[in-house]
């Protein structure tokens, strides 16, 4: 099957022509989007702002934003009503669309939250151990500690897989899967996490072990036997393989959506401690584009940053995350920041999160300071460019060449990229 490519075809030097102006977005965060009419001033706002695109919260904390068959809807969200619509997620997207403003479904691929809930219950087996046997991980330890999905069990991927497929079938306005979470909890040799039944089995199997283990045998097992960094690579390669199978199941049954993910850029620690291999998830085209949590005040250390990310990211776009409105920067730190993204060469930026940007923070209105910058929505997005520029040229030339009977085996070629 092949690849939607992401060539790029226009160059985003220019933040105010093309490019993405985003944000991660939490249903109701701010408490005012507790009817169709809050939701739309929520997006007046936004499109105030120059907000273009939103990565809104789709699957976090085991619950839905949508009515959905293998999800529980969002308790917070069930209590309101969105008029027309049948639940939130359809409510924002018809009125985003209104508004110029392209929605994409993030998703905690394998963070399920930190209370006991519809996974914990229905699917125990599912929930990822550490290296001692409990459920809640070393990180998150203010909320008690984090509960995880286990990526090793079939079980859990495919039935996290079918609930993507309903997502982007139900609700066919959604332009992509933005996926969060997309890793293990945050460990070393000493807080280590994975130790399931079905985890140990299968590597067990893969290396050729036998006998019987429960998670705090194994684990030392593994380190009396200089396995550790083995178990890294066994971790690693079960998220590689759930990107790729949501990859070929978005491609081929929603090939006009698009697949993007919030990493990390730190390439060594993303994979020593997160388990996270993004770097092949690139090169294997997994990806349409890249989200890096560049989360630095700094912005010499920002632009290093960009720069080496921008390094692998020759196959699919660039949309860097940014906390200044988070962390509470003045306005002027905010703009420059946006100035450094555009002067690195990245294709946008999306900042964490929503509701920093709509209420402000320290006194900064960031709605009014992004206006004056950007004016009302009237960027291009980079990756709606190109299928614009397809539209308009290169499918005009395909069926005239294919008319004319030129180049036939090149236009096969192009046309079915």
């Amino acid at each position: 099957m092949n690849r939607v490519t992401t060539d790029k075809v226009y160059a985003a030097t220019d933040f105010s022509t093309v490019s993405a102006r985003g944000v991660w977005h939490r249903p109701n965060d701010t408490g005012t989007e507790t009817s169709a009419s809050g939701v739309c001033d929520v997006l007046d706002k936004l499109q105030r702002a120059g907000v273009n695109l939103v990565f809104l919260e789709t699957f976090y904390h085991g619950m839905a934003a949508f009515r959905s068959n293998y999800v529980p809807y969002n308790s917070g969200l069930a209590a309101f009503s969105y008029g027309e619509y049948e639940d939130y997620l359809s409510c924002f997207v018809a009125e985003a669309e209104k508004r110029g403003i392209e929605v994409h479904a993030w998703v905690e691929d394998f963070y399920v939250g930190v209370n006991e809930n519809y996974f914990t219950r229905t699917f125990p087996d599912w929930i990822m151990l550490t290296d001692t046997g409990g459920v809640r991980q070393n990180e998150g330890k203010d909320y008690g500690g984090y509960i995880f999905l286990d990526p090793t069990n079939k079980d859990v991927t495919d039935y996290l897989t079918k609930f993507y497929d309903e997502l982007l079938t139900k609700h066919p306005k959604v332009a992509g899967l933005n996926l969060d979470y997309i890793r293990y909890p945050v460990t070393d040799r000493n807080t280590d996490a994975g130790h399931t039944k079905s985890a140990i089995s299968a590597f067990c199997s893969q290396h050729g072990i036998s006998g019987q283990f429960d998670s705090a045998s194994f684990a030392n097992y593994v380190s009396e036997n200089g396995l550790y960094s083995a178990w890294v690579d066994f971790r690693a390669n079960a998220v590689t393989e759930f990107v790729a199978g949501v990859f070929d199941m978005v491609k081929t049954s929603h090939r006009d959506k698009l697949l993007s993910t919030a990493i990390f850029p730190e390439t060594q620690e993303s994979y020593d401690k997160k388990k996270q291999d993004f770097r092949k998830w690139i090169d294997c085209g997994y990806l349409d584009i890249v989200t890096p949590m560049a989360y630095y005040d700094d912005n010499s250390t920002l632009k290093s940053e960009l720069t080496k990310m921008l390094a692998s990211c020759d196959s699919c776009y660039c949309y860097v995350g940014l906390s200044s409105t988070y962390h509470g920067l003045t306005g002027s730190k905010v703009l420059s920041q946006v100035d450094v993204c555009s002067q690195s060469g990245v294709d946008g930026f999306v900042f964490f999160g929503s509701k920093s940007v709509l209420e402000g923070k320290n006194g900064q209105d960031y709605v009014t300071l992004l206006n004056g910058k950007f004016g009302a929505v009237s960027a291009d997005l980079p990756h709606s460019a190109k299928i614009s520029f397809y539209d308009k040229f290169v499918a005009p030339l395909a069926d005239y060449l294919v008319s004319h009977g030129e180049a036939a085996n090149d236009v096969a070629t192009l046309t079915e990229q």
